[in-house]
């Protein structure tokens, strides 16, 4: 979304309902996986997404974390990013994530200062397979 963003326009969760109801039509196809990124933090966030699926879709969930000073690297070098890039907005957005982080089911964890994009998609793929 351009800016000003979902959240600031009051459309954060309509926009959540409409990605899910995307990533069920995707699943509907012929794909064989569909990625869905978040944030889907909260309780609500993760119902909008797969409020949508068909109760017997099998979906695994990855948790990608970062320490804020990575995370703040890594928005300032994006020339793409809009508020991200504002200190108090991604200050704020780290502090929310930290907060709800122990109620966040995920059934992987990655450290990504830490793992490599290899590695973390090594393992997401052994995963995946282990699942079939």
């Amino acid at each position: 979304m351009a800016a000003p963003g979902a959240a600031a326009t009051g459309l954060w969760f309509a926009v959540h309902d409409a990605h899910g109801a995307l990533v069920a039509r995707w699943v509907a196809s012929s794909v064989d996986v569909v990625v869905a990124v978040g944030p889907f933090h909260t309780q609500h966030e993760r119902d909008l997404l797969v409020g949508h699926l068909p109760a017997d879709v099998r979906h695994l969930r990855v948790l990608l974390d970062a320490p804020i000073a990575v995370t703040w690297q890594r928005a300032v070098a994006d020339e793409s990013r809009g508020v991200s890039r504002q200190w108090d907005f991604h200050e704020s957005a780290h502090a929310r994530f930290r907060s709800l982080l122990p109620d966040i089911p995920f059934h992987l964890a990655f450290d990504t200062s830490e793992d490599s994009t290899g590695a973390v998609a090594a393992a997401i793929l052994e995963e995946l397979l282990s699942r079939r």
